[in-house]
């Protein structure tokens, strides 16, 4: 049994109810856990969504917590943290979406229960990111005509199987349009992927996955597909 520590500081809880993992965890169920270590106690708990998550997070921030949590993925985590970049109050990513890298960067794991026991030991930490345009990003940013397939999931997510799939058949039609190239590089991609540390720790693949815990950097690939 895990049970929140008293030294635990005040902090507020957003879950974002359209999370891949709240999906399939489902909200009894995460209150069951949540009421188990007694978290309410600690956290006043906002369900939101997507579209309202910094909107809630500058509320919970103005009302005196110490901290801001969000229970989503990583698209969760960046909303909140840019809404609360001109404050002080650290954000805690939980993991609530499909793949939490972000949380893997954080606490080396994206297990809820190990994390929320250990509250009592968190320190605020300095993360690097990028800024493509005016989006931050603290995992990675991909750039390119293929990368329209991550629209079509969050269309899917919102809308079900139908709208998923009339996003698809409009990607058809600029999949193959226009190249990419790198400045003051002769070659040109289709795809272009940026990540702090390493493109490949960022998600989790092969033997760099430790790297995403450290900062060493910006690291940029470009690729051609077919």
């Amino acid at each position: 049994m895990y049970q929140l520590s008293p030294n635990v500081p005040r902090f507020g809880l957003l879950v974002n109810q359209k999370a891949g993992r709240f999906a399939a965890l489902g909200r009894t169920r995460l209150e069951r856990l949540l009421a188990r270590m007694n978290v309410a106690a600690h956290a006043p708990i906002v369900y939101c969504e997507g579209e309202t998550l910094a909107q809630r997070a500058l509320e919970l921030a103005q009302s005196g917590v110490d901290a801001v949590a969000i229970y989503g993925g990583d698209g969760s985590a960046r909303s909140v943290i840019e809404a609360l970049r001109h404050t002080d109050i650290p954000v805690l990513p939980l993991p609530g979406g499909t793949l939490n890298r972000l949380c893997h960067r954080v606490h080396g794991h994206a297990h809820l229960k190990p994390i929320l026991a250990k509250l009592d030991q968190a320190r605020p930490i300095w993360l690097s990111g990028g800024r493509a345009n005016e989006h931050l990003f603290l995992v990675a940013a991909g750039f390119g005509p293929w990368m329209a397939f991550e629209r079509v999931r969050e269309v899917a997510r919102h809308g079900g199987v139908r709208a998923g799939l009339g996003a698809l058949r409009d990607v058809r039609h600029t999949l193959f349009d226009g190249e990419l190239a790198l400045q003051g590089r002769l070659s040109h991609a289709d795809i272009i992927v940026a990540a702090p540390g390493a493109v490949d720790g960022a998600f989790g693949l092969g033997d760099r996955n430790t790297a995403i815990a450290a900062d060493h950097g910006l690291e940029v690939v470009a690729a051609r597909l077919g």
